[in-house]
């Protein structure tokens, strides 16, 4: 092959693999110059932010043809990265906030299947690492509902909260990375992946900013 060719005469070591992705379709067909179909990506960061394009583009196979378009975007946007995420981050720091944190065991954070996740990053299979990511805010958000700690005043059930907060940002931060930064800088802590299992120090935690407004 030519591209081999020229990356030997330059002295470069050939890739060990090759990743080719899929195609983007639009409405079912492919996005083409020659359909006059093309999604400016620029536009769209410029729009509603690198976080949340990447996160809408990695939603989808790496290795499959998969329908993106503005509107998946924004649902996806309002629907997973503001209800879900945004919504845990905000009401879990403002609980932190408010009663303040007790360390403890954090038995919630056995739900997050970290070995998973990690395997199925390595096989680039981002979609389903994603998928399993939101799992675990869904049972987050659910314990939130499940233990009340804004009636309790469970410093411990906060703690355990803000701690898996904490995994949920670092497994994040390749898809995004300005949102993980966000979350890592608001409740302390660094953006390691062998920090997950390290249980998050106690201080002082703010109530952070909406990390994601609804798009109308």
């Amino acid at each position: 092959m030519l591209l081999e060719r020229i990356l030997l005469s330059a002295g470069y070591e050939l890739p060990k693999k090759l990743l080719v992705h899929g195609y983007l379709n639009l409405g079912g067909k492919k996005i083409s110059k020659s359909l006059g179909n093309v999604i400016d990506p620029i536009r769209l960061v410029d729009k509603y932010g690198a976080d949340a394009v990447r996160y809408s583009l990695l939603r989808g196979s790496v290795f499959d043809d998969f329908d993106y378009s503005e509107k998946i975007l924004i649902e996806r946007h309002n629907n997973e990265l503001a209800n879900k995420l945004g919504n845990l981050v905000l009401r879990v720091t403002t609980l932190a906030e408010k009663y303040g944190i007790e360390k403890c065991e954090n038995k919630l954070l056995n739900k997050l299947k970290l070995k998973e996740i990690e395997k199925l990053i390595k096989e680039y299979k981002l979609d389903k690492a994603l998928n399993l990511i939101f799992e675990f805010i869904d049972v987050c958000n659910e314990y939130v509902q499940k233990t009340k700690p804004w009636e309790t005043k469970n410093k411990k059930v906060v703690y355990e909260l803000v701690d898996s907060i904490k995994g949920i940002g670092i497994l994040l931060w390749p898809f995004i990375p300005e949102t993980s930064e966000k979350i890592a800088k608001q409740i302390g802590f660094k953006i390691k992946f062998d920090e997950i299992k390290k249980p998050i120090k106690v201080g002082k935690i703010k109530k952070g900013k909406i990390l994601f407004g609804k798009i109308n």
